[in-house]
This record gives structure tokens, sequence and C-alpha cells, in this order.
């Protein structure tokens, strides 16, 4: 598997690179240590992944919040939510404000719903 990236916003170049004779295959993006790195480095992909993750937890959280006190519900945020948020940010957080925004939006939802247990 290759990835390969370019200074430019135009196509790259399709590169054919062979190990003992098996042709590499070129993606458009892959998984290192499970955070999705595109070829043009927007990190939609990742953030999408991020999305669903979270969307998995709102049924959860709004059947929680009421049979919870405070602190349990903060804790239940801060060892299923903020962890699938912060790993990797430093990376994918200085992306466009457009793709981080349905991330923001997802958090803001999620504390939200635990809030409203208090």
């Amino acid at each position: 598997m290759l990835l390969a990236f370019s200074p430019t916003q135009s196509n790259v170049p399709r590169v054919s690179i062979k190990i003992s004779n098996t042709e590499i295959k070129c993606v458009d993006n892959c998984q290192y240590l499970c955070v999705t790195i595109d070829n043009k480095l927007q990190w939609t992909a990742h953030i999408d992944k991020v999305i669903l993750k979270l969307k998995r937890l709102v049924g959860i959280c709004c059947k929680l919040h009421y049979k919870l006190p405070n602190r349990c519900l903060q804790d239940i945020y801060y060892a299923f939510i903020h962890p699938y948020i912060l790993y990797g940010l430093e990376v994918y957080g200085n992306t466009c404000v457009s793709y981080m925004d349905k991330l923001t939006k997802m958090n803001n939802k999620l504390l939200r719903i635990l809030e409203e247990g208090a």
C-alpha cells in the first residue's frame, strides 16, 4: 500500500513500485495508529470515523443521563467520548474549520445530553 502526497492541488502522478515482483497498490487513504491519513491531508476520512464512533454513543448517553448522578456522567464522558476526540488531535486539529465543524457539533450534542441529567 502506497500513499503519495503532492505539494499542489493537482492530481498526483501514479507511481509504480514493485518489490519482489509484487506491485505496491497506490491508495487514497490509509490508517496508521488508528489515524486515517488521506493523500490530500484534509483529514475528512478520520473525522468521519470519529463522528461515526460518537454517534453510536448518543443513544446510550440519552438513556443514562436520567439514571446516573453528575459525577458518573462526567466519568462516562471522559472515559468513552473524550479519548476519541483527543487521540490524534495534534495532527488533524489544524484542518479547515468547516471539516472540524461536524465533530464540534457532535461533541456539543453529547455534552448537552449528559448535562441534562444535572
